[in-house]
C-alpha cells in the first residue's frame, strides 16, 4: 500500500469514501527524512474511474452557450423530484466546493447542463447561494423562505 498526500484540501473538500474506484495523477519522489528513504506521492488531480468527462464537458459547453450567448440550445427536462435530488443532497452537505468534474460526482450524473440549471433554480428561489471563482462554492441556506418551483423562471422554461 502507498499513502498518497492531498496538500491543501480538507475532508469535508475530499469527496471521495472508502471503495469508490478513481483515476488519479500523482508525481512520485524519494523522501529521505531522519536517515530514512520512502517513497513520496504527492496527488496532483483526482476524478471518478470511468466518468465521462467527454458529456460533463458538453454540458459546460451547452450552459455556456444558453447562459452567456442566448444560443437556442435543446434544454433538459427538469422534473420536481429532479431539483428534489439535488436539494437535498446540498441540504446534506450544507457546504460544497467544487469543479464541475466534482460536482458531477457528488451528484451522481454527468448531465452536467441539467445539474447547473437546477442549481441556478435553487439559487434563483434562494434555496442556496452560488457563487463561480474557478470552482462553484455552492451553500445551503438555513431556514429560506418556502417557495413553490413554479416561481422560478427556469424551471418553467425546463418542465
Amino acid at each position: 500500500s502507498v499513502a498518497v498526500m492531498a496538500f491543501f484540501t480538507t475532508p469535508e473538500e475530499f469527496i471521495f469514501k472508502v471503495g469508490d474506484t478513481v483515476d488519479i495523477a500523482v508525481t512520485i519522489d524519494i523522501n529521505v527524512f531522519n536517515g530514512n528513504t520512502s517513497l513520496s506521492v504527492v496527488l496532483k488531480d483526482i476524478r471518478k474511474a470511468n466518468f465521462n468527462q467527454a458529456d460533463i464537458i458538453k454540458g459546460i459547453r451547452d450552459y455556456q452557450n444558453f447562459k452567456y450567448f442566448g444560443e437556442d440550445i435543446s434544454l433538459p427536462k427538469i422534473t420536481r423530484e429532479d431539483v428534489a435530488k439535488v436539494y437535498k443532497k446540498i441540504r446534506l452537505l450544507k457546504s460544497i466546493y467544487s469543479d464541475e468534474t466534482e460536482l458531477a460526482f457528488i451528484f451522481e450524473t454527468d448531465e452536467f447542463l441539467k445539474l447547473r440549471l437546477i442549481l441556478d433554480i435553487l439559487n434563483e428561489l434562494q434555496f442556496i447561494t452560488l457563487n463561480y471563482d474557478g470552482k462553484y462554492k455552492i451553500e445551503y441556506i438555513e431556514n429560506a423562505k418556502r417557495r413553490d418551483l413554479s416561481e422560478s423562471k427556469i424551471f418553467n422554461l425546463v418542465q
